[in-house]
């Protein structure tokens, strides 16, 4: 059993795996292999994707970050420094008045063009998220006078 499976038995307690599926909608066999570290037809190590670790954060009211921390992908030290810095609002709230602005409102555009981090729902936007958000709103508001 892996150390990522025995944290997650842990953290389930005294819930069944069926109630887990059903707070989830993972389904109870991935949740099994999970658990064991690994899919007993392949005998191939099982790690968890990114968006089942999201589900399992909102189950079991545990940091999307440390989740991500236990699966391996991210640096133990990594996490808690994100971590703080969420919470640290003072920093968020400098950083913030950082952007240009026109009027006293942030300008969207340059909020996602900086190199500030950016999180959406637990998950940090790269170049690539923020550079595609940013050709849906211009194709939202093109269509706007």
């Amino acid at each position: 059993m892996s150390q990522f499976g025995e944290y997650l038995i842990e953290l389930r307690g005294g819930k069944s795996l069926r109630e887990v599926t059903k707070g989830t909608g993972i389904s109870y066999t991935y949740l099994s292999t999970l658990e064991k570290g690994f899919d007993p037809r392949t005998n191939k190590e099982r790690k968890p994707t990114p968006g089942v670790l999201k589900k399992l954060s909102s189950f079991y009211q545990v940091s999307y970050e440390e989740l991500l921390s236990k699966a391996g992908y991210l640096d133990q030290t990594e996490a808690r420094e994100k971590l703080h810095k969420a919470v640290n609002k003072d920093e968020a709230k400098e950083n913030f008045n950082n952007f240009e602005t026109t009027g006293g409102t942030v300008l969207l555009r340059e909020l996602l063009l900086s190199e500030n981090k950016i999180n959406y729902k637990g998950y940090e936007l790269d170049g690539f998220d923020k550079e595609s958000i940013i050709a849906v709103l211009d194709i939202f508001f093109k269509e706007r006078p």
